[in-house]
């Protein structure tokens, strides 16, 4: 069987935390979703669930039954969850964690929409000006003795509407590629000094711990010890990622507290201070649980700030390439009356 989509995953979890809360063992919950559910889901999914049944009559772990549907993550968590008996919060965290990271992301795309927008209404006004407006000039004033600034945007123009278009699209997907390699792959002093104090770097920064404080949020909560929640967290994680988690287990291992241990650059002082005063209380979960919302609500600001800049990085540059073609236009036709 094939992974369930993440649609139908955060619709499975979301009934089965409702069942579960209203007290409904776990095996009449997935009876009740496949029967209701004939006609209104995708077929594959109902087949999924009739799966998960299937393995159940065998197992009555749900871990074991999920394995091979959900993605391995969710299994360690939903495995944590269930051994700690506590499976509704656990599965509860988990559709939660997933619909922040596609809100994260889906407001990270739409933040760089309008600026994409833009670049492509002034390559294609450039563009139309030098196809349609400048070559009725070329009969009265060869090119080679236009203004340079009208030179300049007819050429770049005509070289947009043969092709350059293409080159720059090409260019960005690959430097877009670059990056995502570099934010999952590089590690040590330089990313961490340098790197990660700029963009994309610190939004991947951000994204990453503010995701590590929920899913260890979650372990702790399940009563999983600090070390062993690092070992679920750094369960098929970028290779960057790993090595913060790394540094973290190796400070832990040589008996360091908290504020030193998990000083990796990862996670700022704040969250370091608040986590090494409350360590040791009862509650040091939930404190993770709000140091996870707060860092959340912090990258929406980051990213909304971001939005704002990009926006108005691209009207100035069309704005900027409209004053160009006038100028163009202006200093053609002057140049033109002087020849006359």
């Amino acid at each position: 069987m094939k992974i369930i989509s993440k649609k139908y995953r955060l619709e499975l979890y979301s009934m089965l935390v409702d069942l579960l809360n209203d007290n409904i063992p776990l095996y009449d919950a997935l009876n009740k979703i496949q029967n209701e559910g004939v006609g209104i889901y995708d077929k594959n999914f109902i087949k999924s669930i009739e799966l998960i049944k299937d393995r159940m009559k065998s197992n009555s772990s749900l871990t074991d039954a999920l394995t091979g549907l959900i993605p391995d993550k969710e299994v360690l968590m939903i495995n944590v969850a269930e051994n700690s008996g506590k499976i509704s919060s656990g599965i509860a965290a988990i559709r939660k964690n997933i619909i922040d990271a596609d809100e994260i992301k889906s407001k990270a795309i739409s933040s760089m929409i309008t600026p994409s927008v833009m670049l492509i209404v002034t390559m294609v006004v450039i563009a139309g000006y030098s196809v349609k407006v400048f070559p009725t000039f070329e009969s009265v004033l060869p090119v080679s003795r236009w203004p340079g600034v009208t030179q300049a945007l007819y050429n770049l123009g005509f070289s947009l509407y043969e092709g350059l278009w293409i080159k720059v699209l090409i260019f960005v997907a690959i430097f877009i590629t670059i990056l995502v390699f570099m934010s999952k792959n590089i590690t040590g002093n330089f990313r961490d000094g340098f790197l990660d104090k700029l963009p994309p770097f610190n939004f991947v920064k951000h994204i990453a711990a503010t995701e590590f404080l929920a899913n260890m949020s979650m372990l702790l909560d399940s009563r999983v010890p600090f070390k062993e929640g690092l070992d679920i967290v750094d369960h098929k994680t970028t290779r960057w990622l790993s090595s913060h988690l790394q540094r973290m287990k190796a400070n832990m291992q040589e008996g360091l507290d908290y504020k030193q241990a998990l000083d990796t650059n990862l996670l700022d002082k704040k969250m370091l201070l608040t986590m090494a005063v409350y360590s040791e209380l009862p509650n040091f979960s939930d404190v993770m649980q709000k140091l996870a919302i707060e860092a959340n609500i912090n990258l929406h600001k980051k990213i909304a700030t971001l939005a704002g800049v990009m926006k108005n990085i691209s009207l100035i540059t069309l704005a900027l390439s409209v004053i160009w073609i006038f100028g163009a236009i202006f200093s053609l036709v002057d140049k033109l009356s002087s020849s006359l």
